[in-house]
């Protein structure tokens, strides 16, 4: 008989169980998408993009000004984020190696404070 149940180390792996969820999935995913609305028609004003009922501009909105708002707020970080960057590899490196340490000893000091 043919064993449809793969065994590892970890456990076990049964394909066949993963391919019915997943069936399972799709007919849930396509039983809702045919309970949506029948009267949607391509060409029309419902495939253009929603501007909060503004008419949509004619050209592209770019980032900067989309996210202006954010940038502005933020711009105490980016401009910090700017002077610390020097593009060279080996500094971010460092400072990951260095960030690294610091978490281990923080561990290393917590868990003997917990014994």
């Amino acid at each position: 008989m043919i064993e449809l149940v793969l065994r590892t180390v970890a456990g076990h792996w049964a394909p066949l169980v993963w391919l019915a969820g997943f069936a399972i999935a799709l007919a849930i995913a396509l039983l809702i998408r045919k309970l949506g609305r029948k009267k949607f028609r391509e060409g029309t004003e419902q495939t253009l993009a929603f501007f909060s009922g503004n008419l949509a501009p004619e050209q592209n909105i770019a980032s900067r000004n989309l996210y202006w708002g954010f940038f502005d707020q933020m711009r105490g970080y980016f401009e910090l984020l700017k002077r610390i960057h020097t593009g060279i590899v080996n500094d971010y490196v460092f400072c990951f190696v260095l960030l690294l340490i610091v978490l281990l000893a923080a561990a290393a000091i917590g868990g003997l404070l917990w014994v």
